[in-house]
């Protein structure tokens, strides 16, 4: 199966701009794009992990022995510290050098340096490790992507994660092609970077089977919104839903 991707707006990151108008935006994931969080906030987002990934993870490999997981655009160690301290093998994935040094003072702070690893690797680059992972998880990823990033990032993981072995990410949908644009086209989009969209779940999960991916449950992100970061709340009138995705590996390729 092959994905078309048509529409401007949706996930190929229409930048607010019309003279950056470009659905070539982002074809390299900045590694100074978080520099000034990092250094204006050394516990960035609070350090407060994801209940959900810890949840999913602890649902699906009871037994932490033994299991590797990968984070993808870790920070500053958020959730993979955390998994760490649960006795979970971490391999954080940062091309950050800020957001990286960071994490490995976050984890010999909480004494779990022996079971963290760190990689500076772009998603978005060709590689492929021997030892293969049993958990990934991407979390505030995909709006930094446009589609075909999305599926140049799900091809990646494939080759570096087992069969069976589960995936999670999280993604915003808006049907509204209008209201897209509209978005995009406002004064407060035009200061920053922007977001990118899925048209709806559908997209998403056929994304993940060109992938070899298949869903095994979603969630609401935005569950209890006022409990939920600010920037989570600015945004809940510009998307449909804005959910988790779980997904097993079913097939290489």
């Amino acid at each position: 199966m092959s994905i078309s991707f048509q529409n401007p707006y949706h996930f190929n990151t229409y930048r607010a701009n019309p003279r950056q108008n470009s659905a070539s935006f982002g074809v390299r994931i900045e590694s100074h794009g978080y520099d000034k969080a990092y250094k204006s906030n050394p516990l960035h987002n609070g350090l407060s992990a994801d209940e959900f990934i810890i949840s999913r993870l602890m649902h699906y490999f009871t037994n932490s022995k033994g299991v590797k997981v990968l984070d993808v655009g870790s920070g500053q160690g958020r959730n993979a510290v955390p998994l760490a301290k649960l006795g979970y093998d971490v391999t954080a994935l940062e091309i950050n050098s800020l957001g990286q040094e960071q994490c490995r003072e976050y984890a010999e702070k909480e004494k779990v340096a022996h079971k963290m690893r760190y990689s500076n690797k772009n998603i978005l680059d060709d590689w492929e490790i021997e030892e293969k992972y049993d958990f990934a998880y991407m979390a505030n990823v995909t709006e930094h992507l446009s589609k075909e990033q999305v599926l140049k990032a799900l091809n990646n993981l494939n080759k570096n994660l087992k069969v069976d072995s589960i995936l999670i990410f999280d993604a915003t949908t808006l049907e509204d092609d209008r209201k897209v644009k509209s978005i995009w086209e406002s004064k407060e989009a035009m200061q920053g970077e922007g977001r990118s969209y899925f048209k709806n779940k559908k997209e998403i999960t056929d994304i993940a089977a060109q992938s070899g991916f298949e869903l095994e449950e979603y969630f609401p992100y935005c569950e209890n919104i006022d409990r939920r970061p600010s920037w989570v709340k600015s945004w809940k009138n510009d998307f449909d839903e804005y959910n988790w995705y779980v997904f097993k590996k079913t097939t290489n390729l």
